[in-house]
């Protein structure tokens, strides 16, 4: 299985890494998104967390050109959604059987 790496990662001088394109790239964000996701939910310190949210972040840039989208276009939409339905900065949860939503 491979594992999808920054560009300049210490490991790209030992190992002969495999370039990924199309549908098998978009496939290798997602999967390490999630990684990458589940590592925040386990960072034990704030600095472990913040580099894990920094791993996010770029990971949500590389995926958007597959969106045709910009960062700044997300930001509008994000901006959008905020006006329209909120944020998530009040803390409010109601019960839900799926976090699909």
């Amino acid at each position: 299985m491979m594992k999808l790496v920054r560009d300049k990662c210490p490991e790209l001088k030992t190992e002969k890494p495999e370039r990924l394109r199309g549908t098998a790239y978009r496939v290798a964000l997602k999967q390490r998104l999630l990684a990458t996701a589940e590592n925040y939910q386990k960072a034990e310190t704030d600095r472990k967390a913040v580099q894990e949210l920094v791993d996010l972040v770029e990971l949500v840039h590389a995926l958007l050109p597959a969106h045709n989208m910009t960062f700044e276009e997300l930001e509008m939409v994000r901006r959008r959604k905020k006006t329209e339905q909120g944020a998530f900065d009040q803390g409010q949860a109601i019960p839900n059987t799926s976090l699909d939503s």
